[in-house]
């Protein structure tokens, strides 16, 4: 007999596999997930330290590190924010 699975789980399950299919613009299929390496370009160009730049981002300094590790990843929200800081950040 099969266990059914509950309404958070499903949730979750849906919500991760949407964030994997929008890791790309279905239209003109340019990136739209920033590699941890840009996240880390982006805060040295701007000559800012973890603190600074998760400050202006509304964050945590330790999630700028782990984002910059690739053992995160940041949200849409959160993306959206980081390009507000510099146009020329998925190019």
């Amino acid at each position: 007999m099969r266990k059914a699975t509950k309404p958070k789980q499903r949730a979750k399950q849906t919500k991760r596999e949407g964030f994997q299919a929008m890791q790309a613009c279905p239209h003109c299929k340019k990136r739209l997930m920033p590699k941890p390496a840009e996240i880390l370009a982006l805060r040295e160009s701007r000559g800012e330290t973890q603190r600074q730049m998760a400050a202006k981002l509304g964050i945590k300094a330790s999630h700028v590190a782990y984002m910059e590790t690739g053992q995160r990843r940041p949200s849409g929200s959160l993306v959206l924010r980081m390009m507000r800081l510099s146009r020329s950040f998925l190019r």
